[in-house]
């Protein structure tokens, strides 16, 4: 079933992307034989400070229609800021029409070193929150886009506070968006007990700042007897992780995109997940 033949009411979809598979997913969507391209409103691009498009695929992305978020890559909201970094990213989507920009929270670099899988969590205390506030404000204003900040994939906590508590404190001492990872939000639950595996009965005061919620999968395997979650965007998403999505999406504002944050995934894993999360919104 399509959005169109919906009787009820179905969220704008995005899709994410890198450098590398953006233009073919643009092909795709021109060419008009994709059913789920045809469904998507916006690309979610993922891009590095020092990464361009050609005008060529400039002018690609342009004949979608989609509208442009840029998911920005190795920036440290939660520690040093490195201007070279935004004057980078700035300079990379000059002539783009970003609706905003997004990071995860955490230390992503360290020097000239990129972390990877062994960046570090934010601290989760209000220190933390002042501090990671002033660099989204910084990010803002030089960018002269919004900022909108996203649970990172966390494997252990430091700190006194919540995930949860943090992330809207962080929003409201920024007045910035959130972008809810439900991965990553499954995936911090099974490593530290914090998170709620029921957001639809959570009082939180961060659900109107959300301004998308990605969908991305994971792994959870035993390692020596214990529970090991791994942030692994190409892997099936799915029931329970559908489920959670569905009883948070109530939440969530009307204008709140869903992303298909899958990149990796074959395109029949990306359409099952999509027709399921589309079936759940119709049958809600």
């Amino acid at each position: 079933m399509t959005r169109r033949a919906c009787t009820r009411f179905v969220r704008d979809f995005a899709i994410a992307a890198t450098l590398d598979t953006l233009e073919g997913l643009c092909r795709r969507r021109l060419k008009g034989d994709d059913a789920v391209l045809g469904e998507i409103q916006a690309v979610n691009l993922g891009l590095a400070a020092h990464e361009r498009l050609t005008p060529k695929l400039r002018g690609l992305l342009r004949e979608t229609g989609w509208r442009v978020i840029v998911h920005m890559i190795d920036l440290n909201l939660s520690g040093h800021l490195d201007m070279a970094i935004l004057a980078g990213l700035k300079k990379a989507t000059r002539d783009l029409d970003v609706e905003w920009f997004e990071e995860d929270l955490g230390i992503w670099t360290w020097g000239r070193l990129a972390l990877g899988v062994h960046h570090l969590p934010p601290f989760l205390d209000q220190d933390s929150v002042r501090d990671t506030a002033a660099n989204i404000r910084t990010c803002s204003d030089v960018l002269e886009r919004p900022l909108c900040v996203e649970n990172p994939p966390t494997y252990f906590a430091l700190g006194d506070m919540e995930m949860w508590e943090y992330m809207a404190c962080v929003a409201e001492e920024a007045d910035c968006g959130l972008v809810l990872d439900t991965g990553h939000m499954i995936g911090f639950d099974i490593c530290t007990g914090q998170a709620s595996s029921q957001p639809q009965r959570k009082a939180w005061r961060g659900w109107s700042r959300v301004r998308e919620l990605h969908v991305s999968g994971f792994q959870s395997v035993q390692l020596a007897g214990l529970p090991v979650w791994i942030d692994h965007h190409p892997e099936p998403v799915r029931e329970p992780q559908i489920d959670w999505i569905l009883q948070t999406l109530p939440c969530l504002a009307p204008s709140a995109l869903i992303c298909l944050e899958m990149d990796g995934a074959s395109p029949a894993a990306i359409a099952d997940t999509h027709a399921r999360l589309i079936h759940g919104m119709v049958s809600a």
